[in-house]
């Protein structure tokens, strides 16, 4: 019974990360507690995992295992396990983990020996940098003299990100153009044609042109930027991010047109 469920967890993890899958960003660092059993033992699990790359993290945990449901045919031992994987996501909430671990401590003061672990994963977010995550699969625990403890690999929690993925908004942010330059108000500019000369005055306009054509082109340089990023992201499926940038993209034209207009208005005044 324990290994269909196993199987259908399994399968059912496969499924999922095969519907909809794109590219997100991943959290930077984060922590998880759980519990359930490992090397078909009962267990408690404290890791922390550490991005590499775009879709890899590499976990270092703690596990305590107790064989006290195990089969009476087996010695009763306590673990204390370091354990250190590769964990991949080949989707966006999909997982798949292989590592060793190796008991800081047993029982009765035992020698310890070298296990491993090999495991699906899949966490699902339930709020703000919060998730609950759930692993199937076949883990080992060894111990230098008499039988290893192996067996089922089903852990459960809660997965909390320390140092979280850069906001979008934010990204948004520090990709848009650089701010308008600041244009005097009507009274301000009356007052500086009373003030000066009609020659000055019209140097003055034809460098707020020129600045502002140079913002023009800045603007449409960064408006062909993100068609480039939009055909990437709908290369690679990403569909959120494709309606973040042709979000931007938007903004980014009217701005474009905004200061057309303005070019314009300081054109008729010459």
């Amino acid at each position: 019974m324990v290994k269909g469920f196993v199987c259908a967890l399994i399968c059912w993890m496969i499924l999922c990360a095969s519907v909809g899958s794109f590219s997100i960003e991943r959290p930077k660092q984060t922590i998880s507690i759980g519990g359930g059993t490992f090397g078909g033992m009962a267990a408690a699990m404290f890791d922390t995992n550490y991005i590499v790359l775009d879709n890899m993290f590499i976990k270092v945990g703690l596990d305590v295992s107790d064989s006290a449901n195990l089969s009476p045919n087996k010695d009763w031992r306590r673990y204390a396990a370091l354990c250190v994987d590769a964990v991949y996501y080949y989707s966006d909430n999909s997982y798949f983990g292989l590592g060793a671990n190796y008991p800081l401590k047993i029982s009765d003061d035992e020698q310890p020996a070298p296990g491993g672990e090999v495991y699906l994963g899949m966490d699902l977010p339930i709020y703000h940098r919060g998730k609950i995550y759930v692993e199937a699969g076949y883990s080992s625990l060894g111990r230098a003299v008499g039988e290893a403890f192996g067996g089922l690999h089903l852990l459960a929690g809660w997965r909390y990100d320390i140092v979280p993925a850069p906001s979008p908004n934010k990204a948004a942010i520090s990709e848009s153009p650089p701010a308008e330059t600041a244009v005097p108000s009507p009274e301000a500019a009356a007052i500086e044609v009373r003030s000066a000369s009609a020659e000055a005055q019209r140097k003055k306009v034809m460098s707020e042109i020129i600045e502002l054509k140079g913002e023009l082109e800045k603007a449409e340089n960064y408006v062909s930027q993100l068609d480039k990023k939009i055909v990437k992201a709908k290369s690679d499926n990403a569909v959120k991010k494709v309606l973040e940038l042709k979000t931007l993209k938007l903004d980014v034209i009217l701005r474009a047109q905004s200061i057309k207009d303005k070019i314009k208005e300081k054109e008729a005044r010459l």
